[in-house]
C-alpha cells in the first residue's frame, strides 16, 4: 500500500464490488499487518490474483472508514478517481449457479453482437429487427449492408445478413441451438452487485472495464453488446404483444427476465458519454421500485448500506454537482440521513423541480423526515406520470395549475432550527369520503375490476350530483378508475379514454352493486342500449383497462370531494384532507392541515375535472408552509 496523487496520473485499476455481510470477515495482510475485510472482498482478491502484480484501488482499504471527515473528502474524489483509473474491475462474485456457462455464452454472443455494432448502436439494430419481423420482403432488398452511426458520428457498414443471423440465433425462430440461458441470466442479474447505487459510477466512469465472475471474465464493451442484442430482441417481443400476438413459453420468459438493473448499469457508460444528467434525473432513475415493476422488469431501486450514500453516490455523476454544492448538497458524513435528504430536496425545489413532490407519500409509520422530503433509502412507489429518456420530462402531460407557472419556493432556516419551505398554491376543495377496496395480498391491486369500478361509482352518490346524466357520471367513474392514463399502441403511457373497455365489467355484475339506486340506474342505462345497435357494449377491450388497474391501484384509494369531484390518491388519505393546486405542478396534491396552520403532504392526486387548469383559473393563490 502506498500514497499517490491523481495529478501525477498513476497507473492503477479501481475495484467495484459489494461489501457484503459486515460480520463475515477474513484477514489479509496490508504492509505485513493483519487487516480485516469482508468475505466478498476477500473472495474478490483471491479471484483477481494473477501471475504478475496488480495495483488496485479498493475503498475499504484505501479510505479510513472510521473517520467521517476523511470519508467525505475521499468521496468527493471518487468521480475523478474512477475516471483516471487505467481500468475498472467489477467483481460479481464467485462461480455459482452455472455462472461460468452464462459468462461463456455472453462472450460468444457479445463477440457476434460487436461485429454488428451493438456495443454502440442499439437503436439501429432495433429498427432493422422490427423491419425483419414486420416486412417479410425486407431481406429481399438488394442492399447487403446498412450504415450504423457510432457515438463519434462515424458511419460504418454492417451486414444485414449478420444482423439477421444474430436475431435468429437468440430468438429460436429458425433453430434452438443458441437460445438465451434465461434461468442463468436471471440468477446473474439478481446478484447483489447490480443493486448497489455506488457501482453505478464505478462501472460508468472508467474508460475501460471488465466484469469478473469467479474465474471468468468479460469486457464491459462485450457485455454491453450482448445485453443490447437481448434488449433489441425484447423490443421485438414487445411489438408482438402490442399486436396481441401470442408469445412462446421461451419468448415469454425472455420478455419477463429481471433485467432492469442490468440495463441501467450497462447502458449508463454509453449514455454518460453522450449526455450527463442532473441529480434529479439520476434519483428518478435509481429510486423507483414497486411490486408491479418487480414482476415486469425486476428491481429498479438501487440500494446502499449507508442511507446517506443514496445521495452521495450519485453526486459524482451529476452534471449539476457544483450548483448543488452551492445549495448545501455535498458529501458530509457528520450529517444525519434526515439532514442530507432534507438539504437535497430543498435544493431540488430551489432548482424548480416541483414534480419531485410526487415522490412524497404519507405513511402510517412515523418518520423523522418532513412530509415534503422523500425517503430515498426505500423504493419510491410509482407516480401517476412517467418520464421520458431524459428522466426530466413528464408524460402524459397534465396542466392542473393552468397558466399559473410560477414555481416560487421559499426556503428558510433559522440557526439550528429545521429547514422550512413555502410554496405558491391554492386550496381548492376537501375530501368528503374515501372509498374502501378489497385488495390482493402482496401486490395491493384491487381484487376484482368490477369492485373497483362499483366503489368509485358509489362515491358519486355520496356528494351532490354534479353530472348532467348517468352517461356523464359513468364517464367520470371510468376516467377516475385509471386516472385517465393507460398504455398506448407504442407501450408508453398516454391520456386515454377506457369508457368502452369498462362497460362490460359494469354490466356483468349489476346484482352485486352496493346500493339499490346504483342497481336501478345501471339497469336503466344498459336497458336503453338494447334498442340500439349495441356497439357500445362490444367495441371495447376489457383486458386493456384491467392492465391499467394493475398499474394504478396498488397503494391508491378512490375518494370524492365536497364539490363532487372523484379522485385517486394514496391509501393514507383521510376525510377532511384538502386538495391543493401547486404553482408549476402538473398534478394536484392532497394536503393535511396542522393545528399550527401549516400543511403536510399526503400524496399527489388525480382529481377528475381539474386536471387541465379548471380549478386554477378562479382560485385564490397564496404561499402555504409545508412541514
Amino acid at each position: 500500500m502506498f500514497p499517490a496523487s491523481l495529478d501525477s496520473n498513476p497507473t492503477f485499476l479501481a475495484l467495484s464490488y459489494v461489501w457484503g455481510d459486515e460480520n463475515n470477515r477474513r484477514v489479509i495482510l496490508v504492509d505485513k499487518h493483519p487487516f480485516r475485510v469482508t468475505r466478498n472482498l476477500f473472495d474478490a482478491l483471491m479471484g483477481l490474483r494473477e501471475s504478475e502484480s496488480l495495483v488496485v484501488w479498493i475503498d475499504a482499504i484505501c479510505i479510513n472508514q472510521m473517520d467521517d471527515e476523511e470519508k467525505a473528502w475521499q468521496v468527493r474524489l471518487m468521480g475523478d478517481l474512477y475516471q483516471k483509473a487505467s481500468g475498472g474491475l467489477a467483481w460479481l462474485g464467485g462461480s455459482a449457479d452455472d455462472s461460468d456457462a452464462v459468462i461463456d455464452y455472453l462472450n460468444i454472443l457479445g463477440k457476434q453482437a460487436e461485429v454488428c455494432g451493438l456495443h454502440d448502436n442499439l437503436e439501429g439494430c432495433m429498427r432493422i429487427w422490427q423491419a425483419i419481423i414486420t416486412m417479410p420482403s425486407y431481406m429481399d432488398d438488394p442492399a447487403r449492408v446498412v450504415l450504423m452511426s457510432w457515438l463519434d458520428g462515424e458511419r460504418l457498414p454492417v451486414s444485414k445478413y449478420a444482423l439477421e443471423c444474430l436475431l435468429h440465433s437468440i430468438s429460436g425462430w429458425k433453430s434452438q441451438d443458441r437460445l438465451l440461458p434465461i434461468a442463468g441470466l436471471n440468477r446473474l442479474f439478481r446478484r447483489a452487485w447490480w443493486g448497489r447505487v455506488w457501482v453505478l459510477q464505478e462501472i460508468t466512469l472508467p474508460e475501460h472495464a471488465d466484469f469478473v465472475c469467479g474465474t471468468k471474465r468479460i469486457s464491459r464493451r462485450r457485455f454491453q453488446a450482448a445485453f443490447n442484442a437481448y434488449y433489441a430482441f425484447w423490443n421485438t417481443l414487445a411489438l408482438k404483444t402490442q399486436r396481441q400476438q401470442a408469445l412462446t413459453p421461451y419468448e415469454a420468459d425472455a420478455f419477463l427476465m429481471a433485467s432492469h438493473r442490468a440495463h441501467v448499469m450497462l447502458t449508463m457508460p454509453r449514455v454518460y458519454r453522450i449526455e450527463r444528467f442532473p441529480l434529479v434525473a439520476l434519483l428518478r432513475a435509481t429510486c423507483v421500485g414497486n411490486v408491479h415493476h418487480l414482476q415486469q422488469e425486476g428491481y429498479q431501486h438501487l440500494e446502499s448500506t449507508n442511507p446517506r450514500d443514496k445521495i452521495f453516490a450519485l453526486l459524482g455523476l451529476a452534471v449539476d454537482q457544483e450548483e448543488l454544492e452551492a445549495l448545501g448538497v455535498f458529501p458530509d458524513y457528520r450529517k444525519s440521513k434526515e439532514e442530507v435528504y432534507t438539504a437535497t430536496m430543498a435544493a431540488l425545489l430551489q432548482q424548480n423541480h416541483i414534480s419531485m413532490l410526487s415522490f412524497c407519500r404519507a405513511s402510517e409509520i412515523p418518520s423523522a423526515l418532513p412530509s415534503w422530503v422523500p425517503d430515498w433509502s426505500v423504493p419510491n412507489s410509482e407516480t401517476l406520470q412517467d418520464v421520458k429518456p431524459d428522466h426530466l420530462t413528464l408524460y402524459p402531460e397534465f396542466r392542473a395549475s393552468g397558466l399559473e407557472r410560477q414555481r416560487q419556493v421559499i426556503v428558510s432556516k433559522k440557526d439550528q432550527g429545521p429547514v422550512r419551505i413555502s410554496l405558491r398554491a391554492s386550496i381548492y376543495d376537501e375530501v368528503l369520503q374515501v372509498g374502501y377496496i378489497t385488495r390482493v395480498p402482496v401486490t395491493g391491486t384491487c381484487l376484482l375490476p368490477v369492485d373497483w369500478l362499483y366503489e368509485i361509482l358509489r362515491l358519486t352518490y355520496v356528494a351532490g350530483d354534479i353530472y348532467a346524466d348517468f352517461n356523464e357520471r359513468l364517464h367520470a367513474v371510468v376516467r377516475t378508475s385509471h386516472a385517465a392514463i393507460g398504455y398506448g399502441e407504442d407501450a408508453s403511457l398516454e391520456r386515454v379514454d377506457r369508457y368502452f373497455d369498462a362497460l362490460p365489467f359494469l354490466k356483468c355484475e349489476i346484482v352485486v352493486a352496493p346500493r339499490q339506486d346504483m342497481k336501478r340506474d345501471l339497469k336503466r342505462f344498459f336497458a336503453s342500449k338494447r334498442g340500439g345497435d349495441g356497439l357500445e357494449l362490444t367495441q371495447g377491450d376489457p383486458s386493456r383497462i384491467q392492465h391499467d388497474f394493475m398499474r394504478i391501484t396498488p397503494g391508491r384509494s378512490p375518494f370524492v370531494t365536497m364539490k363532487g369531484h372523484l379522485g385517486l390518491t394514496s391509501q393514507c388519505v383521510h376525510q377532511g384532507d384538502v386538495i391543493a393546486v401547486v404553482g408549476g405542478a402538473q398534478v394536484p396534491f392532497i394536503l393535511r392541515r396542522c393545528d399550527s396552520g401549516q400543511y403536510k403532504i399526503v400524496s399527489e392526486a388525480y382529481v377528475d375535472g381539474i386536471m387541465d387548469g379548471e380549478a386554477a383559473a378562479s382560485s385564490k393563490w397564496e404561499h402555504i408552509e409545508l412541514v
